[in-house]
């Protein structure tokens, strides 16, 4: 029997690419019977009721896992299917991944994601600190996207170069799949992350406790908008605090630390160097900026 599934959309912002999102799976071929449940997470936009979809309202905004664990309370399928609410999916997706996924069940799932015309690096190595080292350094951010800078940043080369089926680490959760049942034993997505590094959080507490491995489906994918719920001035500063905020979870913040401070005198030579040769850059005030970036995440990592 084909396991049952649900479908949670986080929602926070402008309703249309929600609503765009809902007519989408509304219109899926061959996709087999599944719910769609859209967790409100205290938008300054409020969702509408409408047809097709079951709508949970929170009454305050607690970021993404937040969101998810609301929506995931009320599911009933034996698997959760988290979709970012700026997603276009083609109307045989649900079909498709179903499909791809079931060899795979009970497991994580991720398909590909294309973005600003790319295939994101979806599936990833379980993070260090020095991945996140290597994006802090300005020098090195024009080789993003190449090869040996992904493998330095914690992209699964191997899993991304794939065109079939593969097992990795966790997958980016901009569109994920979760088996039900293990979800709720461990406690679903950790809500002390407001957003980022929650997805991989509970990824690795699946495969710790239960023994749920993920898997990188390439032949199924969609497109991302990217950033269409949040202010782009404050993702940095949610990044950095949430990679400390993990990194502290699992006991490597200190290194985490380290690191990115070394990374900061560094880039601050860089800049230096780029305005020694005319270019419009303020070293001081990016190492200023980029220092008080580092002391509100270490301060807070404890959550």
């Amino acid at each position: 029997m084909m396991r049952t599934l649900s479908v949670v959309i986080p929602h926070y912002g402008d309703p249309e690419p929600t609503l765009a999102l809902v007519e989408s799976l509304r219109r899926q071929r061959g996709a087999g019977d599944f719910e769609i449940v859209i967790a409100d997470d205290c938008s300054p936009y409020p969702l509408p009721e409408g047809d097709g979809y079951r709508l949970v309202r929170r009454a305050t905004n607690g970021g993404y896992g937040s969101a998810c664990n609301a929506g995931a309370a009320i599911v009933t399928g034996d698997d959760i299917l988290f979709l970012n609410s700026d997603l276009s999916i083609a109307d045989d997706f649900i079909a498709g991944l179903r499909a791809a996924a079931e060899p795979w069940l009970p497991a994580v799932v991720g398909p590909r994601i294309i973005q600003d015309g790319r295939t994101v690096p979806v599936a990833r190595r379980w993070p260090r600190a020095q991945h996140h080292v290597i994006e802090w350094l300005m020098p090195l951010a024009r080789f993003h996207g190449r090869s040996s800078y992904e493998r330095l940043a914690g992209t699964d080369l191997g899993a991304w170069r794939s065109r079939h089926a593969v097992v990795t680490d966790w997958v980016v959760g901009v569109a994920h799949l979760v088996p039900s049942d293990q979800f709720r034993a461990v406690g679903g997505f950790d809500e002390g992350f407001f957003m980022n590094c929650e997805e991989v959080d509970l990824h690795r507490r699946l495969y710790m406790e239960c023994g749920v491995r993920a898997v990188y489906l390439p032949k199924v994918c969609a497109s991302h908008a990217g950033g269409g719920s949040s202010d782009p001035a404050k993702r940095v500063g949610w990044v950095t605090d949430s990679r400390f905020a993990y990194a502290h979870k699992w006991r490597w913040d200190i290194r985490l630390g380290l690191g990115m401070m070394a990374a900061t005198g560094i880039n601050l030579v860089w800049n230096a160097a780029r305005r020694l040769r005319g270019g419009e850059v303020e070293p001081l005030a990016e190492v200023r900026r980029q220092v008080a970036i580092l002391r509100h995440a270490w301060m807070g990592r404890k959550r």
